[in-house]
């Protein structure tokens, strides 16, 4: 019998499993909000343990111990490596009144009925709204840019909701000390379980214009901007793999490494997409020995989203 590591790394290196692997929050896009979490919980008859909302904006819950071996789950994420201290969390209350813990890193503000998170700077960057069941998105760095160079785009990701409101590892950051915790981090998850980590990188090229521009600003620079489009997401894969190339020496040998590279929210049309992908996959390789596989896992809504895997070898 195959431990759930091999099985993982069987599926994705394209070969048959002894069972089919099975996942569960082993990623943002097959997590569970935490309100339905608390609600499985209690039809299992799970009574211990609270309720740790580590992806604050889309409000994810961390899948406990019993509740990955009561469906046989096989994948675990890298951020529960992570916020291992009970100070590392707050306290906070869900929508429907379910109390939880969130991130300490973060720092949710009560506006009328309504939780917003700000910048340093004072910029609202999120809120959500009374009877909503996440975070909503309220600035776009690049809304109004016009006909820029995207020099300046690293510093305009610390104003966009997805990288600013961060899940753990974050807020480790890739500077030295940042590296060599993730690398410990990720050592020490791996030693204390069998199943397959996955390491969440991001990298998503067209996500990341629809969180920079905005979808509407976004899709229409696609079809009518085209050297304005290129310019952006050719500056955007040099941002991610400046980034890679720190996070792939730490990772290496210890996870599988899993970034989008396309979401087809946008569907900029089939030859272009394809060219961006190709790209992106050709220069990933070529700079950081990354080997990007296929693999479907479910985006946003109800649209599938490609992502690339590394599978590392240990």
């Amino acid at each position: 019998m195959q431990t759930s590591r091999e099985r993982v790394m069987a599926a994705v290196n394209h070969r048959e499993p002894d069972r089919v692997p099975i996942d569960l929050g082993g990623h943002r896009s097959s997590g569970i909000m935490a309100i339905a979490y608390n609600k499985l919980k209690r039809h299992l008859g799970i009574t211990t343990g609270d309720i740790y909302v580590y992806d604050f904006v889309q409000q994810l819950a961390i899948i406990e111990p019993e509740v990955r071996e009561r469906f046989g789950v096989d994948t675990i994420e890298l951020g529960r490596g992570f916020a291992l201290k009970p100070e590392d969390w707050q306290a906070w209350v869900l929508p429907d009144g379910t109390p939880c813990k969130i991130p300490a890193a973060v720092h949710p503000v009560k506006v009328g009925n309504a939780w917003c998170v700000y910048h340093e700077d004072g910029t609202l960057i999120a809120i959500q709204t009374e009877g909503c069941l996440y975070l909503e998105q309220t600035w776009w760095p690049y809304m109004d840019a016009g006909d820029v160079d995207f020099a300046d785009l690293e510093k305009h990701f610390d104003h966009m909701m997805w990288a600013k409101v961060g899940a753990p590892p974050a807020p480790i950051g890739y500077d030295p000390q940042g590296l060599a915790e993730l690398a410990a981090g990720a050592k020490a998850l791996r030693a204390s379980t069998d199943r397959a980590i996955i390491g969440l990188f991001g990298g998503s090229l067209f996500e990341g214009g629809q969180q920079l521009f905005r979808i509407d600003n976004f899709l229409a620079m696609l079809a009518g901007e085209k050297t304005l489009a290129h310019r952006f997401l050719d500056r955007l894969v040099e941002y991610y793999l400046d980034n890679l190339a720190n996070f792939c020496p730490r990772s290496a040998r210890t996870l599988i490494l899993c970034f989008s590279a396309t979401t087809s929210a946008c569907r900029p049309g089939r030859r272009s997409r394809r060219a961006a992908t190709a790209s992106f996959s050709s220069r990933v390789r070529r700079s950081c020995g990354v080997n990007p596989r296929g693999w479907r896992t479910p985006g946003s809504c109800c649209t599938p989203a490609a992502a690339s895997i590394r599978s590392c070898r240990g």
